[in-house]
């Protein structure tokens, strides 16, 4: 190979070969409006921003309300995403 030319880095978080299948898994969801709708930036800066909160205001205690509240509830939703108005969908749900 000549100096300074490079063959391409491949990226090991979106490559289907070398991700791992959590990776892969979580790269297929997409947080969406309660309706299916998706929504913007703004929504979904509310949304990570309460969580933090959330859970330093409580001490990591939220991060066990919300794993109870996505076991025991029928709409499996975090604290973040009930005071967002949002939820978790796998992206072929959307296609659907």
């Amino acid at each position: 190979m000549s100096e300074g030319l490079e063959p391409p880095r491949r990226n090991p978080y979106l490559d289907e070969e070398a991700a791992r299948p959590m990776r892969r898994a979580a790269a297929r969801l997409v947080a969406v409006k309660s309706d299916g709708t998706r929504f913007g930036w703004g929504r979904m800066f509310v949304r990570e921003v309460f969580k933090e909160i959330y859970w330093s205001g409580t001490f990591g205690l939220g991060v066990i309300v919300d794993i109870i509240l996505l076991v025991l509830s029928d709409q499996p939703r975090t604290v973040a995403d009930r005071v967002a108005g949002s939820t978790i969908v796998h992206v072929s749900a959307l296609n659907s």
